[in-house]
């Protein structure tokens, strides 16, 4: 989405929002992509609920 708007328009992914390390490397993927996550809720202790693997070279690590 972000790639067809103006490059002045303000882009906001608004959810509740985890305190683990994945979602806080969710919070800088979309700020590195010029996208803000708004008033959305970070509720610290709690996880998103989504799955995903992530590479650290050849080590994977999965979230739940």
């Amino acid at each position: 989405m972000r790639g067809v708007l103006p490059e002045d328009s303000i882009l906001d992914f608004v959810s509740t929002i985890g305190g683990d390390p994945f979602s806080r490397r969710q919070i800088a993927f979309l700020a590195d992509n010029r996208i803000g996550i708004a008033n959305s809720p970070i509720l610290a202790g709690l996880r998103p609920g989504i799955y995903a693997i992530t590479l650290d070279g050849y080590e994977r690590s999965f979230d739940y």
